[in-house]
């Protein structure tokens, strides 16, 4: 029965705390990727702890730059959307006016309003959502942070980790420990290159169809 018990509160407090092992996890695992480029730069003596740095400066500059490549598509194609919707819902009204949906669509006669005032209506009733998704905006944006920097001190000292995680194991089992989590290494990195070859060719392949067919901000899509 106490083991029971203990395997309960175990998993009970493992889906509590599950947003706490995913972040864990995506640190660990941008860490490994960056301990590679790490690596690289300590060849060419640059100290760790600079190059760690040095690298998480670089991966976000990237990510900066290709939103700022593709900002100006984003805020065009959102100035047609709000030009165009406009008149796409009065077309869409004055269609369901000739067709014997209108029933439906207004049941209790005009004092429902047309369908874009039903739609304004529901868009002012949805305000009510607008904190919960900011709280898990800004949720979102501090998770974020504290896997760079998990990350980045991860990269800076990699064996400091790999011992603190041995200490955890009897020193009988150690080795066994120790070639598990080398494994481990190699073969989340491995996945990593495959899965970044994976969505490069994707996104080509996605931006030349696109291109071939002539849909606009193509690269952004």
């Amino acid at each position: 029965v106490g083991i029971v018990f203990g395997v309960l509160i175990a998993l009970r407090f493992l889906w509590l705390a599950q947003s706490i092992f995913i972040v864990a996890f995506l640190g660990v695992l941008l860490g490994l990727a960056m301990t590679r480029a790490v690596d690289v730069l300590e060849r060419i003596r640059i100290r760790r702890g600079i190059g760690a740095a040095l690298v998480l400066v670089l991966f976000i500059g990237t990510l900066t730059a290709i939103f700022a490549a593709i900002g100006p598509s984003i805020r065009e194609q959102t100035h047609v959307l709000t030009r165009q919707l406009p008149m796409a819902m009065e077309s869409v009204e004055a269609w369901v006016d000739r067709t014997p949906m209108k029933a439906l669509v207004a049941p209790e006669g005009p004092r429902q309003g047309g369908l874009t005032a039903r739609v304004g209506r529901e868009l002012r009733n949805a305000t009510k959502f607008l904190f919960p998704i900011v709280s898990s905006f800004l949720g979102a944006v501090g998770g974020v942070v504290i896997v760079l920097f998990i990350a980045m001190y991860i990269a800076a000292e990699p064996g400091l980790y790999r011992e603190g995680m041995l200490h955890l194991v009897p020193h009988r089992h150690r080795g066994r420990a120790e070639e598990w989590l080398s494994t481990l290494r190699d073969t989340l990195r491995q996945w990593l290159i495959a899965r970044f070859i994976a969505m490069l060719l994707i996104g080509l392949i996605t931006a030349a169809g696109l291109t071939a067919l002539g849909v606009k901000g193509a690269g952004a899509l």
